[in-house]
């Protein structure tokens, strides 16, 4: 029988899955050798086609009378395992097999809700459509104006909406009015009773936070139709912080409000998969919600741990 040292001080048995070398810390006998991309066998299954050639402790084993071929299989996947044992730090690492399982994520204690799209209908489209319609306003002239360069100054607050107003008024075509589309983009806005709902529902339990890089004016008037800021324990404007879901600061700005002291301690609801990046980024759990999809989203909810009571 020859025995070819593997370099691993732990004495574990060791198999290759998917080509990498692993130890098998629940093996009490020896571990059948399984080839790269093959399933791994049970502990302690050691009579298969592959258990001619095997790793037990700190060797490579290959038993008195096995062909040229199996030799030469375990000695190149011996290699495979020299190779890989630098990337896994087996060496002077006191792993356990507790080590290699998923800590389970805290418990949420702070959910934040987008307002276009969550706590309020998206009104883009319906915005455009109204405005071409009764006005006969070019859509795509009206979506250049609200979501050009100025328009993102607006929402950063580097410029007033008066500002604003007179550099919309001047881009646009005769026969526009940069204020008329304004007051038809907030207009389209309606409030989701159904996240309006589970807002208050949820907040009995947890802190509420609102997260938007709306216009101010657009605020402004929702607030005065539906009287509903008060059901948040704290806010991020976009306005307030000079940055947009586009940028790393405003998520980060979402963080601190929140008051969590571990990020996966705070839910973000939102409609936008590009816009949550930065927030992922930090640790902070998300969930999409799409307008009428409430059931879908009280599903998300629960699975979460999170009462609605």
């Amino acid at each position: 029988m020859k025995r070819f040292s593997t370099g691993f001080d732990n004495g574990d048995p060791v198999m290759v899955k998917n080509g990498l070398a692993q130890l098998d810390f629940e093996a009490n006998a020896r571990q059948p050798f399984l080839p790269a991309n093959s399933e791994p066998k049970e502990a302690g299954i050691v009579r298969d086609k592959f258990d001619d050639v095997y790793f037990t402790e700190k060797s490579l084993v290959v038993p008195d009378g096995i062909s040229a071929g199996k030799e030469e299989e375990g000695k190149r996947n011996y290699d495979l395992v020299e190779e890989t044992r630098s990337h896994l730090s087996l060496l002077g690492s006191d792993l356990s097999e507790d080590a290699h399982q998923q800590k389970p994520n805290p418990d949420i204690k702070v959910i934040a809700f987008d307002y276009g799209g969550v706590t309020f209908v998206d009104g883009k489209r319906k915005a455009t459509e109204r405005l071409h319609r009764e006005l006969g306003y070019d859509s795509d002239v009206v979506f250049q104006q609200m979501t050009s360069p100025e328009s993102w100054d607006l929402r950063r607050g580097r410029i007033g909406y008066s500002e604003f107003l007179e550099s919309a008024q001047n881009a646009l075509p005769p026969g526009y009015n940069a204020k008329t589309i304004c007051d038809y983009w907030c207009q389209a806005y309606e409030l989701d009773e159904d996240i309006y709902n589970l807002i208050q529902r949820v907040r009995r339990s947890y802190k509420v936070v609102s997260y938007t890089d709306g216009i101010p004016s657009r605020v402004r008037y929702l607030e005065e139709k539906y009287r509903f800021r008060w059901v948040f324990d704290a806010e991020v404007h976009s306005y307030n912080h000079d940055a947009v879901k586009t940028d790393r600061a405003f998520a980060e700005a979402l963080l601190r409000t929140s008051g969590v002291e571990n990020p996966a301690e705070l839910l973000l609801i939102d409609d936008q998969e590009n816009e949550v990046e930065h927030v992922k980024a930090l640790g902070i759990r998300v969930l999409l919600y799409q307008t009428g999809q409430i059931d879908a989203l009280k599903g998300s909810v629960r699975e979460l741990g999170i009462k609605m009571d």
